[in-house]
């Protein structure tokens, strides 16, 4: 079919809407005013001048333009321009109408349509999705968001790691430093022997009995364990829970059945309470989101 003319602001204001051609050959009228008021293209389109040779008579009759959008996609993108709202279910059902509405330089339409899927579960369901959507569209602020919930995806398992590698270098390496700078942090927060004295020295001292032992390597394997558990699930949900007396590691454990062995003393070696808020601390002190 060949493409219709597209109206000048005289035949649109007479005839108070424009007919957009589907795919599928629907005709799907929209009010000049409201397309030309959510679509910069269509607005540039719309004041163009009419060729001379044209007759307004003619001109008037106005046929339908050809978009090359399926039904779908172009029924949800004039509902939302004519003030409707959608509940996303999927970022699959968002991309192609941010991409019509890219193309068709919605700013305002755009802006709807994030504010909405940053409202739903999208972010947190679909987070590796969500994140390539914000790099693309230049979403700062929610790319930002998104990254601290990558932290609980596994990126090599086989349906995150195809999504991952589809993201553009300079992103998917965002990711990945934020979860080394996390890991290098905490390596060092573990090992700083103010923070945990009992076991960060050559020596611990027993404040029971007033005696130095030699240090043995109860809290060093347990530093390996709560290392690894960060690389493995660099959100730390799994330390979270150790400190919130939710879950019991054998690491740990060993830790707080340790006691002084010096004899008639037997006094605890580390203070539990104080171990955990002190790991907790740490955990909280990491960065958890991309640098802007």
């Amino acid at each position: 079919m060949k493409p219709a003319h597209t109206p000048t602001p005289q035949i649109a204001s007479a005839s108070a809407y424009l007919t957009l051609l589907s795919l599928e050959g629907t005709h799907h009228h929209v009010d000049t005013t409201t397309l030309r008021r959510n679509s910069d293209l269509f607005d540039t389109m719309l004041t163009l001048p009419v060729p001379e040779r044209r007759h307004i008579k003619e001109a008037s009759r106005c046929p339908p333009i050809e978009v090359f959008e399926h039904d779908a996609t172009l029924s949800k993108t004039l509902h939302l321009i004519n003030g409707g709202s959608v509940q996303w279910s999927t970022i699959e059902e968002a991309y192609p109408i941010l991409k019509l509405a890219e193309k068709w330089d919605s700013q305002h339409l755009l802006r709807r349509i994030r504010d909405q899927l940053s409202s739903s579960h999208i972010p947190r369901t679909q987070t590796l999705r969500f994140f390539a959507a914000a790099k693309h569209f230049e979403w700062t602020e929610e790319a930002r968001q998104a990254s601290r919930y990558t932290l609980s995806v596994d990126l090599q398992a086989p349906e995150n790691a195809v999504i991952f590698e589809q993201l553009p270098s300079k992103a998917a390496e965002s990711l990945l430093d934020l979860r080394r700078k996390r890991s290098a942090l905490f390596r060092r927060l573990l090992d700083n022997p103010t923070r945990f004295p009992g076991g960060n020295s050559s020596l611990f001292f027993c404040d029971n009995c007033c005696t130095a032992h030699p240090q043995d390597d109860l809290w060093h394997n347990f530093k390996k364990a709560l290392d690894a558990e960060l690389a493995h699930v660099p959100s730390g949900a799994k330390i979270v829970a150790l400190t919130d007396g939710g879950d019991t590691w054998v690491e740990a454990d060993a830790c707080w059945g340790a006691r002084c062995p010096t004899g008639g003393c037997g006094a605890p070696r580390f203070d539990r309470r104080f171990t955990l808020l002190q790991i907790r601390s740490c955990i909280d002190s990491l960065p958890s989101t991309i640098d802007p």
